[in-house]
């Protein structure tokens, strides 16, 4: 159940940001950047518990990146629809740490070395 909620909320996600890009003219890129290519061949290489544990570790990692975006965005405009959305996507990606986390595979490498203050 936990992953159909997941799933459903990228997707839900996703048709938001398309709304979005296509209402403000702006072109959203197609294909995943070098890093998560790499992201995606590391996982791919392993099998077993090893897959489950190198999955949740980049997805994790994904995803606690894109919360300083999503504050970043949601601090510096005015545009009402855009902080909707990203408070959208900010419910949505605590939602998902949350989610990776419960499944106990979120070792010491699942959590970088947070940024100096």
């Amino acid at each position: 159940m936990k992953e159909v909620i997941s799933a459903e909320q990228h997707h839900g996600l996703d048709e938001q940001a398309r709304a979005l890009a296509t209402k403000l003219e702006i072109r959203l890129p197609v294909r995943p950047t070098d890093a998560q290519q790499e992201w995606m061949a590391d996982i791919s290489r392993q099998s077993g518990r090893k897959y489950d544990v190198t999955y949740v570790k980049w997805l994790r990692l994904a995803h606690g990146q894109i919360f300083g975006l999503i504050g970043a965005v949601r601090g510096s405009t005015q545009n009402t629809l855009i902080r909707r959305f990203a408070e959208a996507c900010n419910a949505a990606v605590l939602n998902h740490q949350r989610l990776l986390e419960s499944t106990g595979l979120a070792g010491p490498e699942a959590f970088p070395t947070p940024p100096e203050i």
